[in-house]
Protein backbone atom coordinates (compact mmCIF):
# COMPACT_ATOMS: atom_id res chain seq x y z
CA UNK A 1 0.00 0.00 0.00
CA UNK A 2 3.10 2.75 0.97
CA UNK A 3 3.52 3.91 -2.72
CA UNK A 4 6.21 7.21 -1.64
CA UNK A 5 7.93 9.25 -4.42
CA UNK A 6 11.62 8.43 -2.86
CA UNK A 7 12.81 11.63 -4.17
CA UNK A 8 9.85 13.76 -3.28
CA UNK A 9 9.95 12.19 0.28
CA UNK A 10 13.37 12.95 0.40
CA UNK A 11 13.56 16.43 -0.67
CA UNK A 12 10.90 17.27 1.41
CA UNK A 13 12.73 15.87 4.69
CA UNK A 14 15.63 17.70 3.87
CA UNK A 15 13.64 20.96 3.29
CA UNK A 16 11.91 20.41 6.51
CA UNK A 17 15.28 19.66 8.42
CA UNK A 18 16.52 22.61 7.24
CA UNK A 19 13.63 24.88 7.69
CA UNK A 20 13.89 23.29 11.48
CA UNK A 21 17.45 23.69 11.83
CA UNK A 22 17.59 27.30 10.29
CA UNK A 23 14.88 28.89 12.73
CA UNK A 24 15.20 26.74 15.74
CA UNK A 25 11.65 26.06 16.70
CA UNK A 26 10.90 23.03 17.88
CA UNK A 27 6.77 23.59 17.42
CA UNK A 28 4.95 20.87 15.82
CA UNK A 29 3.13 21.36 12.48
CA UNK A 30 -0.48 22.25 12.93
CA UNK A 31 -1.65 18.88 11.85
CA UNK A 32 -0.32 17.13 14.33
CA UNK A 33 -3.35 17.25 16.42
CA UNK A 34 -5.32 15.75 13.65
CA UNK A 35 -3.07 12.86 13.59
CA UNK A 36 -3.36 12.35 17.35
CA UNK A 37 -7.34 12.51 16.80
CA UNK A 38 -6.78 10.15 13.61
CA UNK A 39 -5.43 7.49 16.09
CA UNK A 40 -7.24 8.03 18.77
CA UNK A 41 -10.63 7.19 16.40
CA UNK A 42 -9.10 4.71 14.78
CA UNK A 43 -8.32 2.89 17.98
CA UNK A 44 -12.22 3.65 18.95
CA UNK A 45 -12.83 1.06 16.07
CA UNK A 46 -10.41 -1.22 16.90
CA UNK A 47 -11.72 -1.92 20.35
CA UNK A 48 -15.53 -2.02 19.65
CA UNK A 49 -16.93 -5.98 19.33
CA UNK A 50 -17.80 -7.40 15.83
CA UNK A 51 -21.45 -8.84 16.36
CA UNK A 52 -24.85 -8.37 15.40
CA UNK A 53 -25.74 -6.28 18.23
CA UNK A 54 -23.06 -3.68 17.88
CA UNK A 55 -24.10 -2.77 14.49
CA UNK A 56 -25.18 0.36 15.12
CA UNK A 57 -21.78 1.35 17.47
CA UNK A 58 -19.81 0.29 14.45
CA UNK A 59 -21.54 2.79 12.13
CA UNK A 60 -21.07 5.44 15.00
CA UNK A 61 -17.47 4.83 15.22
CA UNK A 62 -16.33 4.26 11.39
CA UNK A 63 -18.46 7.65 10.64
CA UNK A 64 -16.07 9.34 13.42
CA UNK A 65 -12.81 7.53 12.03
CA UNK A 66 -14.33 9.48 8.14
CA UNK A 67 -14.73 12.57 9.90
CA UNK A 68 -11.03 13.05 11.29
CA UNK A 69 -9.73 11.40 8.43
CA UNK A 70 -11.26 14.18 6.13
CA UNK A 71 -9.92 16.28 8.83
CA UNK A 72 -6.36 14.83 8.73
CA UNK A 73 -6.59 15.28 5.10
CA UNK A 74 -7.37 18.73 4.93
CA UNK A 75 -4.93 19.60 7.12
CA UNK A 76 -1.86 17.88 5.95
CA UNK A 77 -2.89 19.02 2.14
CA UNK A 78 -0.79 16.97 -0.17
CA UNK A 79 2.82 16.54 1.82
CA UNK A 80 1.60 13.06 2.86
CA UNK A 81 -0.63 11.71 -0.10
CA UNK A 82 0.36 8.52 -0.87
CA UNK A 83 -0.04 7.47 3.09
CA UNK A 84 -3.71 9.90 2.99
CA UNK A 85 -5.09 7.83 0.12
CA UNK A 86 -4.49 4.44 1.10
CA UNK A 87 -5.87 5.80 4.54
CA UNK A 88 -8.72 7.23 2.50
CA UNK A 89 -9.60 4.00 0.64
CA UNK A 90 -9.50 1.86 3.87
CA UNK A 91 -12.61 4.25 5.35
CA UNK A 92 -14.42 4.09 2.29
CA UNK A 93 -14.34 0.57 1.80
CA UNK A 94 -15.27 -0.03 5.78
CA UNK A 95 -17.54 2.51 5.40
CA UNK A 96 -19.95 1.18 2.67
CA UNK A 97 -19.56 -2.61 3.97
CA UNK A 98 -21.02 -0.75 7.67
CA UNK A 99 -23.85 1.29 5.22
CA UNK A 100 -24.95 -2.24 3.20
CA UNK A 101 -25.62 -3.67 6.91
CA UNK A 102 -27.51 -0.62 8.28
CA UNK A 103 -29.71 -0.58 5.11
CA UNK A 104 -30.32 -4.09 4.78
CA UNK A 105 -29.86 -5.89 8.36
CA UNK A 106 -30.78 -8.99 7.52
CA UNK A 107 -28.79 -12.10 9.39
CA UNK A 108 -26.39 -13.15 6.41
CA UNK A 109 -25.94 -9.75 5.56
CA UNK A 110 -24.91 -8.85 9.19
CA UNK A 111 -22.59 -12.05 9.17
CA UNK A 112 -20.54 -11.19 5.55
CA UNK A 113 -19.98 -7.96 7.25
CA UNK A 114 -18.58 -8.83 10.26
CA UNK A 115 -16.19 -11.12 8.45
CA UNK A 116 -14.88 -8.25 6.30
CA UNK A 117 -15.44 -5.62 8.25
CA UNK A 118 -12.84 -7.29 10.62
CA UNK A 119 -10.18 -7.42 7.40
CA UNK A 120 -11.06 -3.32 6.47
CA UNK A 121 -10.67 -2.65 10.06
CA UNK A 122 -6.54 -4.09 10.49
CA UNK A 123 -6.38 -2.54 6.65
CA UNK A 124 -7.90 0.62 7.98
CA UNK A 125 -5.30 -0.17 11.22
CA UNK A 126 -2.18 -0.49 8.62
CA UNK A 127 -3.18 2.58 7.04
CA UNK A 128 -3.00 4.44 10.47
CA UNK A 129 0.17 2.97 11.01
CA UNK A 130 1.66 4.32 8.24
CA UNK A 131 0.52 7.49 8.48
CA UNK A 132 1.55 7.49 11.86
CA UNK A 133 5.08 6.62 10.75
CA UNK A 134 5.59 9.19 8.08
CA UNK A 135 4.69 12.08 10.58
CA UNK A 136 6.39 10.88 13.54
CA UNK A 137 9.26 13.19 12.95
CA UNK A 138 6.87 16.29 13.21
CA UNK A 139 4.72 15.38 15.55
Amino acid sequence: MTLRPLAAFAAASLTGALLLAGCGSSSKPAYCAQVDNFKESVKTLEDVELSPTNIGTIKTDVEKVGTSAKELKTAVGTEFEPQINAMKKSVEALGKTVESVASSPSTSAIVTAISTAGTQIEALKHSAQEVQEVTKNKC
